[in-house]
């Protein structure tokens, strides 16, 4: 593998994953020799298809004229 290879795996394991693929990408990582572990965890983060995280683009600022209502609740305990 290339060091862009390598990059790019490590960037698709350190992505925020549920529960189900941290298992996997665990159980590739028993072996205790590590280069059979290494290449079982690059093996089943291709075979999941995982890709690194790209955050979401950040929504733009609300403007005056996006807020179309404000409204106040107040608790009257003097009744």
């Amino acid at each position: 593998m290339t060091q862009e290879e390598i990059d790019r795996l490590v960037e698709a394991i350190e992505a925020p994953w549920g529960n189900r693929i941290e298992k996997q990408i665990r159980e590739a990582m028993e072996s205790p020799d590590g280069t059979a572990a290494s290449i079982a965890v690059a093996e089943t983060v291709k075979r999941l298809g995982l890709e690194p995280f790209k955050a979401p683009d950040p929504l733009p600022p609300i403007e005056p004229q996006d807020i179309k209502l404000i409204c106040w609740l107040a608790v009257d305990t003097a009744s």
